[in-house]
C-alpha cells in the first residue's frame, strides 16, 4: 500500500480507516495481541509500522477531510514555502486557485476573468454566491481557469473548463485532472478561525486597474466586534458583522483584497501536512482597498455541512 501516517486507507471490508502508527491505533494493537489479527499495513515510519486504524477518532474525519486525503494519495503535494500589495506567486504556489471567466458584453468573443474561487474536489469549485448569481447587469460565469498565474496569458499547464452547473446557497438572499499546478484545497470546519498565517491570492486591483497577474498577501484575524464597528453604516452589512463572517486586515494597511478578488480563497497553510485549508471566501470590503478597514469572507465552517451535501452527496 506504502501511504503515509494521516492518508485515508481501506480496512478490506468497503470501510474507510486512518493511517496511524501502530502503538497509537488502540483497537487493531488490541486485536492483533489478542487474536493474533494481521492489520492492514500502510508504511512504516523509521522502525514502527503505520497500519490502517478504524477507531473513532480515526473514522470522524467530515467527508470533505476525508476525500481530500484521498485525492492526496493520487497528486503531487507541492507547495512553495485581489491583492493590494501583494506579492506574485509562482506556478505551483497556490494550486487550488480557479478564476471564473464571463462573457464580455463589448467583446463576445472574449472572457474576463472577474471572480476567484477554490478547487475543493475534481468537479467543485467553491466561490461566493454574487459571483454565480444570474442578473441583468451580470451574466453567470461559463469558463473556470485552473492552474494559471497570468490570465491573460496562461501557459501551457493551465486548464479552461466549461461552467456545467451553478448550485447557490438556499440563504442567499440577492472532474479535472490534478497536477503540481491544480489541487484541490480542504475546508476548514473548525469554529475558531486561526489568529495569524492568514493568505489572501487573487487577480483582482494591484493599483488603479486589475491584474492579470496571481497574487498573495498577508493578513491577520480581525475581532467580529472590532470589525463591526467599521461596516456600522454600510448599507451592504446593515445588520452587522455576523457569525457567519469572518474579518482579516493587514495591521500595516497595504495588503487587501479588492475588485476582482471575490470568491477567492482566505487560507491558511499547516506547515505538518503542506495543505491549504479555506477559511474564508472573499465577499465584502471597503469602497478603497488596503487601509485600516478589514476585508470580510464568508466563513466556510458554518456552511461545510451544505457544501458536503451538494459535493459528496
Amino acid at each position: 500500500m506504502n501511504i503515509t501516517e494521516g492518508d485515508v486507507c481501506n480496512l478490506g471490508d468497503g470501510r474507510k480507516g486512518l493511517c496511524r502508527p501502530l502503538s497509537k491505533c488502540s483497537p487493531v494493537l488490541q486485536r492483533l495481541q489478542t487474536f493474533r489479527e494481521k492489520p492492514v499495513r500502510c508504511s512504516f515510519m523509521g522502525h514502527e509500522e503505520v497500519v490502517c486504524c478504524d477507531d473513532k477518532q480515526s473514522l470522524s474525519l467530515r467527508k470533505s477531510e476525508q476525500d481530500f486525503r484521498e485525492y492526496s494519495n493520487e497528486i503531487p503535494v507541492r507547495v512553495n514555502p485581489h491583492i493590494i500589495e501583494g506579492e506574485d506567486t509562482e506556478p505551483g504556489d497556490f494550486p487550488h486557485m480557479a478564476a471564473l471567466g464571463y462573457v464580455d458584453p463589448e467583446e463576445p468573443n472574449k472572457l474576463a476573468w472577474n471572480c476567484g474561487g477554490t478547487l475543493i474536489s475534481d468537479k467543485y469549485v467553491l466561490t461566493a454566491a454574487h459571483c454565480v448569481v444570474h442578473t441583468k447587469r451580470k451574466k453567470s460565469p461559463v469558463r473556470v481557469m485552473l492552474g494559471a498565474v497570468d490570465i491573460d496569458n496562461p501557459d501551457y499547464l493551465a486548464e479552461k473548463h466549461h461552467v456545467k452547473n451553478i448550485i447557490i446557497h438556499p440563504n442567499y438572499s440577492i472532474a479535472t485532472a490534478f497536477s503540481d499546478n491544480i489541487q484541490p484545497a480542504c475546508l476548514y470546519s473548525k469554529e475558531d478561525v486561526p489568529k495569524a498565517g492568514l493568505k489572501i491570492t487573487g487577480w483582482g486591483s494591484t493599483s488603479k486597474s486589475p491584474s492579470v497577474t496571481h497574487f498573495t498577501g498577508s493578513v491577520l484575524f480581525c475581532s467580529v466586534l472590532k470589525c463591526d464597528t467599521f461596516y456600522r453604516n454600510i448599507k451592504k452589512v446593515d445588520k452587522g458583522v455576523q457569525d457567519n463572517m469572518v474579518c482579516a486586515v493587514d495591521p500595516e494597511g497595504r495588503q487587501d483584497t479588492c475588485g476582482g478578488d471575490s470568491g477567492g480563497p482566505l487560507q491558511i497553510l499547516t506547515p505538518e501536512s503542506n495543505i491549504y485549508f479555506i477559511v474564508g471566501i472573499t465577499s465584502i470590503g471597503p469602497s478603497v482597498c488596503a487601509g485600516e478597514t478589514p476585508g470580510i469572507y464568508t466563513r466556510v465552517s458554518k456552511y461545510v455541512d451544505w457544501v458536503e451535501k451538494q459535493v459528496w452527496g
